[in-house]
């Protein structure tokens, strides 16, 4: 995949995500993740639309830890 390209298939965003493409579906249904539909078969996800996606689901790490 070329680092050019400013969008992704929904196979490709679920391929990127890790997850299947019907939950990449459910996420833009829900409106958890921005896509646009261009035609009746054709949803794209922008990659700066990816990337806050991901950076919205991520749990920050303690910055300590806890002695056991």
């Amino acid at each position: 995949m070329s680092s050019a390209k400013a969008h992704l298939s929904v196979s490709e965003a679920a391929e990127e995500l890790g997850i299947s493409e019907t939950l990449v579906r459910d996420l833009i249904r829900s409106g958890q993740l921005i896509a646009y539909r261009y035609s009746s078969r054709k949803i794209v996800v922008y990659k700066v639309d990816l990337e806050a996606f991901k950076q919205s689901r991520r749990i920050a790490a303690p910055k300590t830890r806890e002695a056991s």
